[in-house]
């Protein structure tokens, strides 16, 4: 069941995420963003600035942790962030978050290929947390969606990742087209997995002569007995 209390703290981990993402950038030098989410997927370092500024932000009487394992599980059993509440030597997560990247051309392929990816991803990373919530634990998603404004010199190919994919995706598509598609797409779409909380634009600078922006969606919460009654009926 779900306390006021347990809305306080899931209400207030949301706002400082919503927060911090759209104050992201202001964290990095002028081009790093850029830098990193071309040349390989950044959710980590998303993830990780998050974790921070939640550590910086929070009442003593949580904390936030990477890579957080409940205990007597595997070492597989891991999510991305969790908000942990400790109380007479008992540990209860309060928050989990977990976050996916993706590029704005994966939107705009077929029906069955962008619901296996990202909206499959997104869903089972919520599905996966009903495994280690409790009752009153708040599940959050968050979607990072790399958007490059530019195509990619082929002598870059070894550096970008994905460049031939962002190539493909622009030879036939202005960049805003690709951008906006992407983005309807999301805006419908996510909302059937969860509400979302928090939606805006990274501004992440240019590397390689590339202008590069991060999207982001924070979607949650959901509660494991929410999921439980679902299936029941």
């Amino acid at each position: 069941m779900v306390t006021p209390s347990d809305v306080a703290v899931h209400t207030t981990v949301a706002q400082i995420l919503g927060r911090s993402l759209h104050e992201f950038s202001k964290a990095f030098d002028e081009d790093e963003l850029a830098y990193l989410a071309l040349t390989s997927k950044p959710e980590f370092v998303v993830r990780d600035h998050l974790a921070w500024r939640l550590h910086q932000e929070l009442p003593a009487s949580v904390t936030s942790a990477r890579e957080w394992k409940p205990p007597r599980r595997p070492e597989k059993w891991r999510t991305d962030l969790a908000v942990l509440r400790t109380s007479q030597g008992n540990t209860t997560p309060e928050v989990l978050l977990e976050v996916k990247s993706c590029y704005t051309f994966d939107a705009l392929k077929g029906e069955t290929a962008v619901e296996k990816f990202p909206i499959k991803a997104v869903s089972d990373d919520i599905d996966k947390s009903f495994e280690y919530a409790e009752a009153h634990t708040a599940i959050l998603g968050l979607l990072i969606v790399i958007h490059p404004r530019a195509p990619v010199d082929p002598s870059l190919f070894q550096t970008v990742k994905y460049a031939i994919e962002i190539n493909r995706k622009l030879r036939n598509r202005h960049e805003t087209e690709v951008e906006k598609v992407a983005t309807n797409f999301l805006n419908n779409r996510l909302p059937q997995l969860a509400p979302i909380v928090s939606h805006g634009t990274i501004a992440s600078g240019s590397a390689f002569g590339i202008p590069t922006d991060l999207l982001f969606w924070l979607i949650g919460p959901r509660f494991k007995d929410e999921a439980e009654t679902a299936i029941e009926r």
